[in-house]
C-alpha cells in the first residue's frame, strides 16, 4: 500500500512539473533567451507622463521584473524613475507601470484590458549549490549572489545549471483600476452590477480564472452580455 501511495504522489509531483513553464541556463548559452521576454533587446520606446519620447534597444527582464536599456558598451540599465512613465512600446507589446509593477497590456475588450506580470523564480540550482547563498525578493523568489546587474547576466561555471520557473499573474483592467483575476471573488468588483451573472458564467462553462484563454472568454462574453 506505501508503494502505490508513493508511486501516486511521484505521477501528481510529475504532472505538477510538467504543467509548469521550466527554463534551464547552462554555462556558455545566450542566457537572454532564458532570463528576458524577448530573445533579444529589441528596438522600442518610452513615452514619458510629459509626452518625451526616448528610443533605444530595450527588453524585459523576467527574472528582475524590470524593463531595461542596453547602452551601446554593452551594460543594461533599469529605467531610473518608471512612476515618470506613461507607457513603454516593444515589438507588438505595451507596458505600463503601476504600483510598483510593470504590466504587459495582452488585449483590449470594450472597456476592458487584460493585463499580465510575468516573471521567473529560480527554482533550484542542480550543482555547485552551496556556492550560491539567496536573498529573498518579491514574489517568493531569490536572487543568487552571482547576478551581475551591469549585464543582466549570471556568471557560471562550467558544470552549473540553473532551473527558472515561469510565472504569470493576469489581471482585469477596469475605469484604470487593476484587478487580479484568479478567482471569480476577485472579479466581483469589476462587476459589481453583474455578480451572479459572472459566477453562474464561470461556473457552468468550467472557466478556469488562472488560465490566459479563459479570461479571454469570458471578457469576450462580458463585452457581448452588456455587463
Amino acid at each position: 500500500m506505501k508503494r502505490v501511495l508513493l508511486l501516486l504522489a511521484l505521477l501528481i509531483s510529475s504532472m505538477t512539473l510538467s504543467a509548469q513553464q521550466i527554463r534551464e541556463l547552462r554555462e556558455g548559452e545566450d542566457q537572454t533567451k532564458v532570463l528576458y521576454k524577448y530573445p533579444g533587446f529589441v528596438a522600442g520606446q518610452v513615452i514619458l507622463n510629459n509626452g518625451t519620447r526616448t528610443q533605444g534597444l530595450l527588453n524585459y527582464n523576467l527574472y528582475t521584473k524590470t524593463i531595461q536599456f542596453k547602452n551601446n558598451d554593452g551594460t543594461v540599465m533599469d529605467i531610473a524613475d518608471p512612476s515618470q512613465v506613461s507607457y513603454v512600446d516593444m515589438v507588438d507589446r505595451r507596458f505600463v507601470w503601476r504600483g510598483s509593477k510593470w504590466f504587459e497590456i495582452l488585449g483590449d475588450y470594450g472597456d476592458m484590458s487584460i493585463t499580465c506580470i510575468s516573471y521567473l523564480t529560480a527554482k533550484n540550482e542542480a550543482h555547485s549549490a552551496g556556492d550560491y547563498g539567496g536573498q529573498s525578493i518579491a514574489s517568493g523568489s531569490h536572487r543568487v549572489r552571482n547576478y551581475d546587474e551591469a549585464t543582466g547576466q549570471f556568471v557560471l561555471s562550467s558544470n552549473q545549471l540553473f532551473v527558472f520557473e515561469e510565472h504569470y499573474e493576469y489581471y482585469v483592467v477596469r475605469k484604470n483600476k487593476f484587478y487580479r483575476a484568479n478567482t471569480i471573488k476577485s472579479l466581483e468588483k469589476p462587476f459589481a452590477k453583474n455578480k451572479a451573472e459572472l459566477r453562474e458564467y464561470v461556473t457552468s462553462n468550467k472557466l478556469n480564472l488562472n488560465e490566459l484563454t479563459d479570461i479571454k472568454i469570458l471578457l469576450q462574453h462580458a463585452v457581448e452580455a452588456k455587463w
